[in-house]
């Protein structure tokens, strides 16, 4: 099954998801240094570094919805608002509600 992952990180939940067999069509994320890590660990995964705060530019979610017309969208919202690991806060917690307009 195709799938795109939303704030895929450094990409713990594609780890899970190419055991399964998933094909992945965009791993997006704002955090450079987790996409590098993703980078490294799958290379033939296309990566967006984007604000999922914001709007995805449309000639990229024309081709999200034609690419997954029978596939997937797993994303896995941001814990890092909530965690005492944090050493730089921002509120981001709304990217659980803004989750659900993309």
């Amino acid at each position: 099954m195709k799938y795109a992952d939303l704030f895929c990180g450094a990409g713990g939940v594609a780890c899970g998801l190419a055991r399964a067999g998933w094909d992945c069509v965009g791993a997006f994320d704002c955090d450079a240094h987790a996409l590098s890590v993703y980078g490294r660990n799958f290379p033939s995964h296309p990566i967006h570094q984007v604000d999922l705060a914001d709007p995805l530019p449309e000639p990229l979610v024309a081709s999200l919805r034609q690419e997954l017309a029978d596939g997937a969208v797993w994303a896995s919202s941001p814990c890092t608002d909530f965690s005492t690991a944090n050493a730089a806060p921002r509120d981001r917690s709304s990217l659980t509600a803004t989750l659900a307009r993309h």
